[in-house]
């Protein structure tokens, strides 16, 4: 009987839940206004673009600007996190101690003794958790603007997979020995993949995902078409370039969706106000000391590179693992606590 009760709220709880997600589907969704948010949210493809022009332009110094990319705003959003931890979500926090506290240190732990043994190990377990993160996110704003639909995020996953298998394959040289098994293994069907060329694979994806809208454009709008094909082929770049060049090329424009969702939560819940940071003078001292960090690092980025001790890479490595992890707890759109604090938070609420 117990089982039953519990089977029967849960249905209940279900139910309001879509009721709720209905309801926020009929109105219109604005994070800070249409053509912001088809910018940096929806649609923010001229991230890439600008990163690829940027880099050719460059030429020898184009690893500058892949370090450049990576500082401004890819750890600018692993640390956007942390808007999540503030006091009115402490007792949250606090209920869920093996969560948010235990399951931490043994997973950062677990990333040190990788470390420890090989450098190698650590990279691969924080590539495969930022391939599930990113791939989640771009379900997840595929279901704030249009709703559940389970073919569609069935195509996210695949072709994300997809994708990044192809990017595994063209690095495992860079993880394996020439004689190890794996790398001979990855080789040969590296070997196979390349009887197809590119552009015929991508003429088959891009029909593939066209005949996809085509069906299912009753339960689609515009939104839900564009972050469609930016998550179905955010890691697709893995086709055409270098691995470095192309997780940034499409890791970019999800490092702006994110952030942008961070910023619309934390302006909508008043948890950042522009009027009281620039009155403090904060945003200016913060951003001189950016800049002047950036320079630095920028300036002297081949010593850097070449004399830093590799231990020092743990902190970023483990910044990055709490990021993807914590991630996971945090948007949940089943838990009534994080409905109310964070997902009614994304959007401007309806003027009365």
């Amino acid at each position: 009987m117990q089982t039953s009760a519990t089977e029967f709220f849960g249905e209940i709880s279900d139910h309001f839940i879509c009721l709720e997600w209905n309801f926020m589907k009929s109105q219109e969704k604005i994070v800070f206004g249409k053509k912001l948010d088809w910018t940096f949210l929806i649609f923010p493809i001229w991230i890439p673009i600008l990163y690829i022009l940027l880099e050719h332009l460059s030429g020898e110094n184009a690893p500058l600007v892949t370090f450049a990319f990576i500082f401004l705003i890819g750890e600018s959003h692993f640390l956007a996190t942390l808007f999540f931890f503030t006091g009115e979500n402490r007792e949250y926090i606090n209920s869920k101690k093996k969560e948010f506290y235990l399951i931490p240190l043994v997973l950062i732990l677990i990333n040190s003794i990788f470390f420890s043994i090989n450098l190698k190990y650590a990279l691969i377990l924080g590539a495969l958790m930022s391939a599930y993160h990113v791939t989640r996110q771009s379900i997840g704003l595929l279901k704030l603007f249009g709703g559940k639909n389970s073919k569609l995020e069935f195509d996210i996953y695949l072709f994300s997979l997809f994708f990044v298998g192809v990017g595994f394959l063209r690095t495992s040289n860079q993880y394996f020995e020439s004689d190890n098994f794996i790398y001979k293994l990855t080789n040969y069907i590296w070997d196979l993949f390349t009887v197809v060329n590119t552009p015929t694979i991508m003429a088959f994806v891009i029909l593939y995902l066209a005949y996809r809208v085509l069906k299912n454009q009753d339960k689609m709008n515009k939104e839900t078409i564009a972050l469609y094909f930016t998550g179905t082929l955010l890691y697709s770049p893995y086709l055409f370039t270098s691995p470095t060049t192309a997780s940034v090329i499409g890791v970019s424009m999800h490092w702006s969706q994110y952030l942008t969702l961070v910023a619309g939560i934390s302006v909508h819940s008043g948890k950042l106000n522009f009027q009281k940071l620039k009155e403090k003078k904060i945003t200016l001292f913060v951003g001189l000391v950016v800049v002047i960090f950036a320079i630095i690092a920028v300036s002297d980025y081949v010593r850097l590179v070449k004399e830093v001790n590799l231990w020092i890479l743990i902190v970023p490595l483990s910044i990055q693992l709490l990021h993807y992890y914590y991630d996971s707890l945090i948007w949940r759109g089943s838990e009534p606590h994080l409905r109310e604090t964070v997902f009614k938070q994304i959007f401007q609420q309806p003027r009365s």
